[in-house]
């Protein structure tokens, strides 16, 4: 039986009250032959000690610890004493099923070391579930496993099986200046590097979304918002192209990727990062110029009516109006935000 060796790397940062059950779901797999990376990220609590007694019970477990530099630098870092023919990812707060690693073992793993391995992903909010399902099952190749644009919307890299040794090969990482949906874009990258996904569709990860941090709804500053829209760009028209998608494909899947762009012009409006007038102006200037505003209004699909009032003005390329109206916005939103917190405060 094919039993090849998997790295599993788990960045932790202040997770104290998640980590036993993290890490004891890690050593309860049916399937044994693997390491256990274990990257602490500077925590300030109690996190490191609990590692360290983990790695004094177990030999397969390794500890590393650096300065807080976030989960991108410790997956990384994680990377780089990785000895695994394969690599998986866990977060620090969320845990698995038993199956989990031996679920990744699928049919032809040991003829094909190329494919990408997917499984469904079970998220847990509060007392109630759902589940991220892909569509497909088996293999696939490039095209179709973008179906739906769900490579892109669930490009977390838990519940996927990398082969370490395209990662060294293609010399990919996290990259640590991209500060959402990063690992979207190495997802992405790692994709342009193969030729085929093999979806499970078991459902062994359970991604715990009432943590703080999980899936993220925090703009970050304008720099990295359009860094993080501008690779993964770059990196989907390569595999695009490599792999002969369909105009009605490409279309489908820019309506997902230009959120990040429409995100981006989003952070320069935020308080806790809000970028000063003549630079709002000369950068909405920079996005007209080089047709972004034009991908916005050619595949965004806006839901709410804010943002389809944008979609209106963005049609006028009146620099002015757009930027004063998103201004107008932002500021309001956040107005009702404090207005309804401090009522809140005074309620309780």
């Amino acid at each position: 039986m094919y039993a090849p060796l998997i790295s599993v790397v788990v960045p932790v940062y202040n997770a104290e009250k998640y980590l036993d059950r993290c890490i004891n779901s890690i050593l309860m797999q049916d399937y044994t032959n693997y390491e256990l990376i274990l990257v602490d990220d500077g925590s300030s609590d109690n996190s490191y000690h609990i590692c360290e007694s983990y790695r004094q019970k177990d030999e397969r477990i390794k500890i590393l610890k650096q300065v807080n530099s976030g989960a991108s630098s410790a997956r990384n870092k994680g990377l780089t004493v990785a000895v695994g023919e394969y690599v998986c990812f866990i977060d620090s707060d969320d845990y698995v099923e038993k199956e989990y690693l031996s679920s990744f073992l699928v049919p032809g793993l040991c003829m094909n070391k190329n494919l990408l391995v997917i499984q469904d992903i079970r998220c847990i909010t509060g007392t109630s579930s759902f589940l991220l399902s892909y569509v497909r099952s088996g293999t696939t190749g490039i095209a179709d496993a973008f179906y739906g644009g769900q490579i892109i919307q669930y490009g977390f890299p838990v519940g996927k099986l990398f082969n370490r040794r395209i990662i060294q090969e293609n010399t990919l990482s996290f990259n640590v200046n991209i500060h959402y949906s990063e690992d979207m874009v190495f997802l992405l990258s790692y994709i342009n590097c193969i030729e085929e996904v093999y979806f499970t569709c078991s459902s062994c990860y359970n991604y715990m979304i009432d943590n703080v941090g999980s899936l993220s709804k925090k703009y970050q500053a304008y720099e990295s918002e359009i860094l993080c829209f501008t690779v993964a760009r770059g990196y989907y028209d390569l595999i695009a192209k490599n792999h002969a998608f369909s105009e009605l494909k490409i279309a489908e899947d820019y309506s997902i990727l230009v959120k990040f762009l429409v995100r981006s012009i989003k952070a320069m409006y935020r308080i806790d990062n809000l970028m000063d007038l003549e630079n709002r102006i000369k950068t909405l200037k920079k996005h007209i110029g080089n047709g972004d505003m034009q991908l916005v209004i050619n595949h965004f699909i806006p839901e709410l009516w804010l943002d389809k009032v944008l979609i209106i003005l963005l049609h006028t390329n009146r620099v002015g109006v757009i930027d004063l109206y998103l201004r107008f916005i932002f500021l309001l939103r956040y107005r009702f935000f404090f207005f309804w917190k401090n009522i809140r405060g005074f309620i309780k």
